[in-house]
Order: structure tokens, then sequence, then C-alpha cells
């Protein structure tokens, strides 16, 4: 069972699906981590170098976000 606080902080899957295609690591962070964006940069770094996190374009400025999805799932 959930808490209204934990209901409150949750964001609707409408918006994470509406995500651009290259997302600010802001963007993505909240997305994945909720209140814990903060440890985004982190983590972001362990998953790239150990587990295949797809890393940032940098001419497009940030993360492929359906290969950001598919890594997750």
């Amino acid at each position: 069972m959930t808490t209204e606080a934990e209901n409150k902080s949750r964001r609707p899957r409408e918006l994470i699906s509406n995500m651009p295609l290259y997302p600010t690591e802001a963007q993505i962070a909240r997305a994945v981590l909720g209140n814990r964006a903060k440890d985004w940069a982190r983590i972001a770094k362990v998953l790239e170098d150990k587990e295949g996190l797809p890393r940032i374009n940098q001419l497009m400025g940030g993360r492929f976000w359906p290969a950001v999805v598919a890594f997750f799932y």
C-alpha cells in the first residue's frame, strides 16, 4: 500500500513517455530516480562503465531516451 506522499511524488507514465528523444540529465534523473535524482550522476557513471547504459551523445547533448528505457527494461 502506498502513502499519500508517495503518490504525490510519482510522475504519471504519460509524462515519462512524452520525454524528448535526447532529454537532459536532470530530466532523466527525475524520470528514473524520482526523489533520489541527486544520485543520478554517480549511478549513471557506474551503469555506463559496467552495465552498458547509453552514453551522452555529444552532438545531441543527451542520452537517446528510447535506448535508456530499453536499458532499464
